[in-house]
């Protein structure tokens, strides 16, 4: 564990403090609980009003095309980053062992696949944004 727990003799008896760096850690691995569902809930919002998007044919980065895109590009980019601390708080909690180092990699190499998809646009096609080809984007 990463914590440090302090005893010290007062009056009033023994005070048992925690670090900081406890609360970084814990504030680290909230990030993880809110990337998931920040990330679904947008997405789905933006999915079911965005004319013409279909869940069932359109994939959810073809909502970073058109006016609203920015919408689903900052989703990207908060998701990611959110995913990529909480790689870093679970690597801070499981230090010792394989699952300590490997699991928070696999974690921020996801993160950062997310970050990614923000930077880098899908093309428009299959009807998205409006207007757009009705077929596959041919490059």
């Amino acid at each position: 564990m990463n914590q440090v727990m302090t005893t010290t003799a007062r009056d009033a008896g023994a005070v048992d403090t925690l670090t900081t760096d406890t609360n970084w850690t814990t504030r680290l691995l909230a990030s993880g609980v809110i990337a998931g569902p920040l990330f679904v809930g947008v997405s789905l919002i933006q999915a079911f009003t965005r004319e013409g998007f279909d869940l069932r044919r359109h994939a959810i980065s073809m909502l970073s095309l058109g006016d609203l895109g920015w919408i689903q590009v900052a989703n990207f980019l908060v998701s990611g980053l959110l995913t990529v601390l909480f790689a870093i708080g679970v690597w801070k909690t499981l230090r010792r062992g394989r699952a300590g180092t490997s699991g928070p990699l696999l974690v921020g190499i996801f993160g950062a696949g997310t970050l990614a998809a923000g930077l880098f646009s899908t093309d428009p096609g299959m009807g998205i944004p409006p207007g757009a080809a009705a077929g596959l984007p041919e490059t």
